[in-house]
């Protein structure tokens, strides 16, 4: 599996992160002015102590203009498997739950930022493709993936590697890696997908015999959003 169809929202997504990471370039190396960039990117110091919440959303369109791959990596992951997601969902249930996740990783990124580096700033949609990852590695587990394009396995197997992999940035403290906002995206992720943001999921489930029991679908038709992202 080399990545799903380029659906709309996926395809909107990538030209719009593409075409602010052209505006960033040339603001930076043409304009030598980058001071729309410091009004955009997450700095934990202007979200809490003067009030920029659009910065929590913002963010990911940034990408570091000194490392291509960094966005590389990001529209590719997204690329792999939003697609897959947004035709099952529709496209506006996919965007939302990509701008969810984006921002639940954003608050991440601020609550634990305020606290240990509140003046270091934080770019990228790394958080929201990393949800989108783990919500492709639950609903498709059994699905075979291609690592890096190179590595076959299934879903379920990527997707915790991709946790150790993210769990190993943390312990060895990696620089210039927002583990806070990796973390923050696949657990709003997790939630999402799983149902856990609705209280009547809390309750003790039905046993499986019982056929109000049923795996998780899109529900709504077509194209137009109505899909939600849990049973």
């Amino acid at each position: 599996m080399f990545g799903g169809m380029l659906t709309p929202a996926v395809k909107a997504l990538i030209i719009s992160i593409v075409g602010v990471y052209a505006l960033e370039l040339i603001a930076l190396n043409w304009l030598e002015d980058p001071r729309w960039i410091g009004a955009l990117w997450l700095l934990p110091a202007d979200v809490v102590g003067r009030g920029w919440a659009w910065q929590v959303l913002s963010y990911m369109w940034l990408h570091d203009p000194s490392s291509p791959l960094h966005i590389v990596f990001n529209l590719f992951m997204l690329y792999m498997f939003g697609g897959f997601l947004e035709r099952r969902w529709g496209s506006w249930a996919f965007l939302r739950f990509f701008l969810i996740t984006g921002a639940v990783a954003g608050l991440t990124v601020t609550a634990v930022g305020w606290y240990y580096y509140p003046f270091q700033p934080t770019i990228g949609c790394s958080g929201a493709v990393l949800a989108v990852a783990t919500a492709f590695g639950i609903i498709y587990a059994d699905a075979p993936v291609f690592l890096f394009g190179l590595l076959p396995m299934r879903a379920r197997t990527m997707l915790l590697l991709v946790l150790a992999f993210v769990l190993l940035d943390w312990v060895m403290r990696k620089p210039g890696i927002s583990v806070a906002a990796h973390l923050g995206g696949m657990a709003a992720g997790f939630v999402l997908v799983k149902g856990w943001w609705r209280p009547s999921r809390w309750r003790r489930r039905p046993p499986p015999s019982d056929p109000r029991v049923v795996r998780f679908e899109r529900k709504g038709g077509g194209d137009g959003g109505g899909g939600r992202w849990v049973n």
